[in-house]
């Protein structure tokens, strides 16, 4: 079993985003090997920037919205602290 990562400040954040890349995938149809290969990026980063989207480049992550057309509204609530109480 994998250790388990104190959640942190933003950790529920992390882990809705993390869980949100996995959907728009498979609303795509696209595996994380493919993911990576359109992202130009290798496969194992897939897990890193998955299991903790801290380490998330400016880059990875407009690699991941450009692949998998994540919309506005679900990038803007992972970066922006409480955003969810403004709406």
């Amino acid at each position: 079993m994998p250790p388990v990562k104190a959640l942190g400040m933003y950790g529920e954040k992390n882990k809705r985003f993390a869980d949100v890349i996995e959907a728009y995938m498979k609303l795509a149809r696209v595996d994380y090997k493919k993911l990576m290969e359109k992202a130009g990026r290798h496969s194992s980063t897939f897990y890193k920037r998955r299991d903790d989207p801290e380490h998330m480049t400016v880059s990875d992550l407009r690699a991941f919205i450009r692949v998998l057309k994540i919309p506005e509204e679900e990038v803007l609530d992972f970066l922006y602290d409480k955003r969810e109480e403004r709406k």
